[in-house]
């Protein structure tokens, strides 16, 4: 049985829906602990106290804020390793190796450029980004739009589709685009997750309905 963490952000209502999807029999109850943005050193606290093999924190906004700021992102937390999905991201991508990628966050012009020059930077080859500019509601976007905004923007040979943010519903639109249009689909959440899996060593083979980064 591993245990694990999981740090979400006190406005997200996303990530504990689609967490209870892809969690297996190898896991305990996931440990949560919801922050707000300016009160992480106390969530830190919060989990100190806790036998944990792996921390997740469920916020990729929250990390490009960090980085655009220069600010360090901690690899670990209270000597227990945390992984973060702008890191998830970027490794799975690594990992399914796309020659061409169609990018989509809910985020405004200047988060999604950071972004975009982010996976440039891992020469992770970004054709279009996708920025739907949200600044509330984004767990309430219509799946549909989701939808119609990436066939829209969908070019010939396109071999994987990426799209940012913890709080943006995406293991309906994962199962969509595999399913029909044969093109792997990498999410915050569902990379996050597939990344604590990895590092606890815990077998995928059941999750991968979720996407085609569990069959690695």
């Amino acid at each position: 049985m591993k245990h694990i963490g999981v740090l979400i952000p006190d406005t997200n209502t996303i990530v504990e829906q689609e967490l209870i999807k892809m969690i297996t029999e190898d896991m305990s109850i996931l440990t949560k602990v919801r922050e707000v943005y300016n009160k992480k050193e106390e969530a830190f606290k919060l989990l100190k106290f806790i036998p944990l093999e792996v921390i997740g924190f469920f916020c990729t906004s929250a990390i490009i804020l960090q980085k655009v700021d220069n600010k360090i992102v901690p690899e670990t937390i209270n000597n227990i390793p945390c992984i973060e999905p702008l890191y998830s991201l970027m490794t799975a991508c690594k990992i399914i190796k796309p020659k061409k990628v169609l990018l989509l966050s809910p985020y405004n012009q200047k988060m999604a450029s950071f972004l975009e020059n982010s996976f440039k930077e891992k020469n992770i080859p970004i054709y279009r980004n996708i920025f739907l500019n949200l600044n509330i509601d984004i767990d309430k976007y219509d799946l549909e739009q989701t939808k119609k905004q990436i066939i829209t923007n969908l070019e010939s040979n396109t071999d994987l589709i990426v799209i940012s943010c913890t709080n943006f519903r995406t293991l309906e639109i994962i199962s969509f685009f595999e399913s029909k249009f044969g093109i792997p689909v990498i999410s915050s959440n569902q990379s996050l997750f597939w990344a604590i899996c990895k590092k606890v060593n815990i077998k995928c083979d059941k999750l991968k309905k979720y996407g085609t980064i569990f069959k690695f």
